[in-house]
C-alpha cells in the first residue's frame, strides 16, 4: 500500500506532515510493512466440493485391493479433505450420502509428489479407504459391525468434503447426483464413483460325512 499526501508545502487544508510519511508526503517502507503484517494473511473462500478420482470407476477393480473380510479403496483428491466410502451387494441401490457417513469408513488425504499416483496433479491428495464391514446396526456401540462375506460380490461407493478453510462455516462436500461435467477421471457427484469388487476366498471348504452305507 502506498499512501501519498498531493498536498503541496503548508496548504491550509492539508495537516502538518506526521512521523509516519516523509518529506514528499509519502509513507513509510515501515509504515507499509506494519500495515501488511496487521493485515495479512488474507484468504479467499473455499465453496466448491472436491473432485474425487476413484480408480476406473464404473468398471472393476483397479486400485482396488481385497481380502476375505476387507476392501480397500485408493483414491485421490484435487484438494486435502476426507474420503468415506461404504460397500453393497452388487445391483442393490446405491447408498445415500447419510449412509455412507454412518458406515464410517474414512480416510483423510495424505499431501505426497509421489509419481504413482493416479493424477497429473502436483502436490497428489490421497486416502486408502479400508471397508471392514457392510454397516454399523448398533448405533449405541459403533464397533459393532456387520462383516463382509468371503466371494462376494460388492459395488462400492465413495463421498467426499474437503477441510475446512480459513473463513469458512462449514466444509464442501459432493453432492449425491450432479449433471455437470467435470475434468476426465474426477467425479463430482457419490452415483458416478461405482466400482465393482469381490472378496476373495481362500478358505477351503470342510466336508463331513453324513452317513455311509455298503452296497
Amino acid at each position: 500500500v502506498r499512501v501519498v499526501n498531493q498536498g503541496v508545502g503548508s496548504a491550509e487544508n492539508f495537516a502538518a506532515v506526521p512521523s509516519t510519511v516523509d518529506s514528499r508526503n509519502q509513507a513509510l517502507f515501515t509504515t507499509s510493512q506494519a500495515f501488511k503484517t496487521a493485515a495479512t494473511p488474507v484468504y479467499t473462500l473455499d465453496l466448491t466440493p472436491p473432485l474425487l478420482y476413484v480408480p476406473v470407476a464404473g468398471t472393476s477393480t483397479a486400485g482396488v485391493t481385497n481380502t476375505e473380510t476387507t476392501i480397500t479403496v485408493r483414491t485421490e483428491l484435487d484438494e486435502p479433505g476426507t474420503v468415506y466410502c461404504k460397500a453393497v451387494r452388487r445391483g442393490f441401490d446405491p447408498p445415500t450420502i447419510l449412509e455412507i457417513l454412518d458406515a464410517d469408513y474414512k480416510a483423510a488425504t495424505v499431501t505426497t509428489a509421489s509419481a504413482s499416483s493416479f493424477t497429473s496433479n502436483n502436490p497428489h491428495y490421497l486416502a486408502n479407504v479400508v471397508i471392514q464391514g457392510y454397516d454399523r446396526p448398533d448405533n449405541s456401540n459403533p464397533t459393532v459391525q456387520t462383516p463382509l462375506v468371503l466371494g462376494t460380490q460388492y459395488d462400492l461407493y465413495c463421498y467426499a468434503d474437503d477441510d475446512l478453510c480459513s473463513g469458512c462455516r462449514v466444509t464442501n462436500g459432493m453432492p449425491y447426483f450432479s449433471s455437470t461435467a467435470v475434468a476426465s477421471g474426477f467425479h463430482h457427484f457419490v452415483q458416478s464413483t461405482k466400482v465393482q469388487t469381490r472378496t476373495l476366498d481362500q478358505t477351503r471348504p470342510n466336508m463331513k460325512i453324513v452317513a455311509k452305507e455298503a452296497i
